[in-house]
């Protein structure tokens, strides 16, 4: 088939289509096909080999003159000369797909072939064994320091202040006055019970030489007069019991006789053993009154002379004064706090633990206490009490620690951790925490297998503390697992153990 040239006079120096048959769009595909493989250099006599069935050179021919047909315009392109090369678009787009698709097969086809991947290199890794040893879990809890020796001063009677000899932040020793009461009055009560007790005194010494005989006379005389009553009530019954025996006096008469004698009789009985009672004692029971009686002046005195030495005020510890609450000319009453004064020598650390802990703790039970606001590595306590009952508002045992300050680095109000012992477990079969992955709530450890493989395998743990975690079961001590870096590992890759 002939290709016939139509003229272009919109673009003359453009061929934009061909008009022909399939053998026209076979030849345009072989030439696409031979200036790609120019375009890759080393590629054409490699992939291609030769190309038989290139094309001829396309020869333009003119329109003959006068002819009636015009150009056509739209998409079609124009030569220098006014002719046009008519070929349809599907067929350009087309041929640009296939264009495409022999340059992709040939990069596939022609590229170098990739080359077998190396044998991978064992990962290097530390390894650890479990090993027996002991499990301690700690708990922390906030405490609050507090002088182990802090009391309040107070006068237990009342008065007009005379002096205080204390400041705030003086150190002051046991026994030292701190303050002083007016006195005169409670000097002059003590005089007032003095005389009391010397009168009362008087009193017994005057009496225990006369009291046995006045006491004696007064029973005798008592038993004189029963004995009287006595012999005239039996008089009467005898002579009334001979007239009802005569039938001249009437029964009823004997019988009031007789009760009037019973009742002489019962006196005469009495007064005699009074009288017995009086000589046996020897007038005991009179000189007993008047000695208790000294005894409650000599009391009198006590308590004015306890009075009297209450109006001066000393210190019943070594420390410091921490608070003044009065001046002197002041009137105050009994148990008015007027002055503070702390022992900080020692120190407790306060704290409140729950009731399952508090069964653990004992007495003499040492535990490390830290102070944030003090630097160090904290301070050796020991416990000094534990409540045998809660507090009622927190629920908590209060337990107090004490702690040694002689460099008075702790003070009272300042905050304190405790580190307690929860659990304990002796001989256990442990790791290193690091060692353990947990996935999905289930515990993992990395065991290296004795082919150098490692196997990802998971284990039942027991109690933990801050570096060691109990293994109850899957591990056996002798062996070893990958403490750290298990995040690389894939299981049955080899490793390469290192120190």
């Amino acid at each position: 088939m002939k290709l016939t040239p139509e003229p272009n006079t919109r673009f003359p120096n453009q061929l934009t289509g061909f008009s022909g048959g399939s053998r026209t769009a076979a030849a345009v595909r072989d030439r696409a096909i031979q200036g790609s493989a120019g375009a890759l250099p080393g590629l054409s006599g490699r992939c291609f080999g030769t190309v038989r069935d290139a094309p001829r050179p396309i020869r333009r021919q003119r329109e003959p003159a006068g002819s009636s047909r015009k150009p056509r315009s739209g998409p079609a392109a124009r030569t220098a000369a006014g002719h046009r090369w008519s070929l349809p678009v599907p067929a350009a787009h087309l041929l640009a797909m296939v264009t495409l698709l022999v340059m992709a097969g040939v990069l596939v086809t022609c590229a170098p072939k990739a080359e077998a991947p190396a044998a991978k290199a064992p990962r290097t890794v530390k390894a650890i064994s479990a090993s027996l040893g002991e499990i301690v879990v700690q708990t922390e809890y906030a405490a609050q320091i507090k002088a182990n020796e802090d009391f309040v001063v107070s006068s237990k009677i009342p008065g007009r202040l005379a002096s205080i000899s204390a400041k705030v932040g003086q150190k002051v020793s046991k026994g030292q006055v701190l303050f002083t009461l007016e006195s005169r009055d409670y000097e002059a009560q003590y005089r007032q019970a003095l005389a009391a007790a010397k009168a009362a005194n008087a009193n017994v010494d005057r009496t225990s030489g006369s009291a046995q005989s006045s006491q004696v006379i007064q029973a005798e005389s008592a038993v004189s007069l029963a004995q009287v009553g006595f012999d005239d009530a039996q008089k009467l019954y005898d002579r009334t019991k001979k007239l009802v025996d005569s039938g001249v006096a009437a029964r009823q008469q004997l019988d009031s006789v007789t009760a009037r004698l019973d009742s002489a009789r019962s006196q005469l009985n009495s007064a005699k053993e009074s009288l017995k009672l009086i000589q046996a004692t020897g007038g005991k029971q009179a000189t007993d009154v008047v000695s208790a009686q000294a005894e409650q002046a000599q009391a009198s005195v006590d308590l004015a002379r306890s009075q009297l030495d209450a109006t001066v005020v000393t210190s019943a510890i070594n420390g410091v004064v921490t608070a003044r609450n009065a001046d002197p000319g002041e009137l105050i009453a009994a148990g008015m706090p007027i002055l503070s004064v702390m022992d900080s020598t020692a120190v407790t650390a306060d704290l409140s633990v729950p009731e399952d802990l508090v069964g653990r703790l004992q007495q003499g039970d040492r535990f490390n206490v830290t102070v944030p606001a003090v630097s160090g590595n904290g301070f050796a306590g020991i416990v000094d009490s534990v409540a045998p009952a809660a507090d009622q508002r927190t629920l908590g045992f209060p337990v107090k620690i004490l702690i040694e300050n002689a460099a008075h680095s702790l003070r009272p109000g300042m905050f304190a951790r405790v580190m307690l012992v929860v659990a304990r477990a002796d001989n256990v079969l442990r790791i290193p925490n690091s060692a353990l992955v947990m996935e999905n709530g289930v515990d993992y450890l990395w065991v290296i297998g004795p082919d150098s493989k490692v196997t990802r395998r998971a284990v039942k743990v027991g109690l933990a503390d801050a570096s060691h975690t109990e293994i109850v079961s899957g591990l056996s001590a002798a062996e070893r697992v990958v403490p750290e870096g298990q995040a690389f590992l894939n299981e049955g890759d080899t490793v390469k153990v290192v120190e």
